[in-house]
């Protein structure tokens, strides 16, 4: 299973990735209607369950703040 951090803008998207990069973490920014549970607009990254704690870490240590979380399970 797979989630999706929920970001207010392409720029903290953008800066987040390149932040997991540089920590092995794989991420792909998303637009996906997932997104709309958590905010009416907004992106995305999508990160490999094993890492979603490790990710939101950095993340909040960086002052990026991640608005929500969505679970994507297999196959969606």
């Amino acid at each position: 299973m797979d989630w999706i951090l929920v970001l207010s803008s392409v720029t903290y998207a953008l800066e987040a990735q390149e932040l997991l990069e540089k920590h092995h973490i794989r991420s792909v920014i998303t637009r996906s209607a997932a997104i709309r549970k958590v905010r009416s607009c907004g992106y995305g990254l999508r990160v490999g369950g094993p890492n979603r704690s490790r990710a939101e870490a950095l993340l909040r240590d960086a002052g990026i703040q991640v608005l929500g979380t969505v679970e994507i399970r297999a196959g969606r």
